[in-house]
């Protein structure tokens, strides 16, 4: 079906999509340090100054650091344990890596995709595109993948709000049950491409409690089809969130009412996803932003209340390979928290991608909570990932040993088998080391780092230093 297309609101005809704007800079209150990243850097500067003899950590102190889940039940976590780490700098590092991807030259995953991703991610959302879209391949891979390795979890890829026409289900809903406005026409989900707007999909109305039942329907016989350990929700962004001007937009073409009836719509779709997979699975939406400014005060973590876990897919880094906001995302992987989050790095077009990938990387680690939370970065969401996963996701740390903790300018958190130094900042900074390291990047050992030398960190970079025994095993 084709609906005349309408203009989306908060979307001017020909302009880039808002998460792609650079925003104001501001601070949270949770936040213990604030730093801005992309165009403001001067003034992180200014504010770094203020604090530079700081050894406190930036991070929550209400952070534990756990060894990670211990249930290896159907869709929970299992222990990092689980998945041993091989010797040598770089390894797959259980508890810390998800991925979300799809096939679309063939009409499934090679052998060698399996092969790859079940060696290298615990959790697996399988892209709506993959194999041409046909449901029954989703499921095909999916019993396939715990076959072959019994403790990965494997999502099906639900879309909250959008039905694609090249959607293969076997089942279609009702027409009566898509989004129209108050003149009765469908409204429809558009998209920039090369300077035009297209239509892409079309909203449905989550107010609708038969939509709600028939979508449940689905799930249901998805779940019962293959080993999934739960569900995955995309774009669960409520309606007119994060800025009065997209708010009016929403209220104009639907109503003040229709709205607030559809984000409990929302809200509903996914506590009823929850009480269909009970407490052994796991329900996870995609929909927080990397900050405050884009989606609202609390970037849309309410519907954490009625699932277990979300993705940020720009984290650390925009679309446009520019730096983003960071510490509002360490400050909510930080917390003790049971919920899961699952951060995504987009590094595409940039003038130094391997930077940006230590960067990013050495950022979360800083926060990360073995089986809590997940880190992927990739070009797209299809195959390539597997073919250009970055080396220095491997580097071979094992768990935490406490909290990151900051000196002068740079933050550093210390690991079973190693430390990581990352520089939040624009300028460099330096730190003097305790212990004889070998320092690694970009899937190799670069050198030596002797007891009592001074290490420098560039601006927006970090360093991963590993235990010399660790480097040996990798010769």
């Amino acid at each position: 079906m084709n609906p005349e297309p309408r203009q989306e609101p908060g979307r001017p005809p020909g302009a880039k999509s808002r998460r792609t704007k650079l925003v104001a800079w501001g601070v949270g209150a949770a936040v213990l340090a604030t730093i801005v990243l992309a165009t403001t850097l001067s003034r992180d500067e200014k504010d770094r100054s203020a604090t530079s003899t700081s050894t406190t950590s930036r991070v929550s102190e209400a952070t534990t650091i756990p060894s990670g889940p211990t249930s290896n039940a159907p869709g929970q976590p299992s222990s990092p344990s689980a998945r041993p780490t091989a010797a040598g700098p770089y390894a797959p590092q259980p508890g810390r890596s998800f991925i979300w991807i799809g096939e679309t030259e063939e009409p499934q995953f090679s052998e060698a995709d399996y092969a790859s991703i079940v060696k290298d991610y615990d959790v697996v959302v399988i892209a709506k595109f993959h194999a041409r879209f046909d449901i029954t391949k989703h499921h095909e891979a999916a019993r396939r993948l715990v076959a072959l390795r019994p403790d990965i979890r494997v999502f099906p890829y639900f879309s909250t709000k959008y039905w694609f026409d090249n959607n293969k289900w076997g089942v279609e809903p009702d027409p009566a049950w898509f989004l129209r406005d108050k003149d009765g026409q469908l409204v429809p989900k558009l998209k920039n491409r090369e300077g035009k707007e297209v239509q892409v999909a079309t909203y449905l109305d989550l107010a609708n409690p038969a939509y709600r039942s028939w979508a449940i329907g689905v799930l249901d016989t998805w779940l019962r089809a293959a080993p999934y350990a739960g569900v995955a929700f995309d774009a669960a962004v409520p309606l007119g969130q994060g800025d009065q001007e997209n708010q009016a937009e929403w209220e104009g073409l639907l109503g003040p009412d229709r709205v607030a009836a559809y984000n409990d719509g929302m809200r509903e779709l996914l506590a009823a996803a929850k009480r269909l997979v009970g407490p052994q699975r796991t329900v996870y939406y995609n929909g927080i932003a990397p900050n405050f400014h884009l989606k609202g005060p609390d970037r849309n973590t309410k519907l954490l209340e009625v699932a277990d876990g979300t993705f940020d897919e720009r984290f650390c880094v925009t679309v446009r390979a520019s730096l983003n906001y960071v510490q509002e995302d360490l400050s909510l992987l930080s917390s003790d928290s049971p919920d899961r989050f699952f951060m995504r790095v987009n590094i595409r077009d940039a003038d130094d991608p391997n930077r940006l990938e230590r960067f990013c990387l050495g950022a979360f680690l800083m926060a990360w909570r073995p089986g809590f939370s997940y880190y992927q970065s990739g070009p797209d969401y299809t195959t390539r990932q597997l073919e250009d996963r970055h080396p220095d996701v491997d580097v071979n740390l094992g768990n935490p040993a406490g909290r990151a903790s900051t000196e002068g300018s740079i933050d550093h958190r210390d690991f079973e088998h190693g430390v990581v130094y990352v520089n939040l900042g624009a300028e460099p900074g330096s730190v003097v080391v305790h212990k004889a390291w070998e320092r690694v990047q970009d899937g190799k050992v670069v050198g030596q780092v002797a007891a009592g030398s001074r290490v420098t960190v560039p601006g927006n970079d970090a360093v991963f230093l590993v235990d010399q025994s660790l480097a040996r095993a990798g010769a």
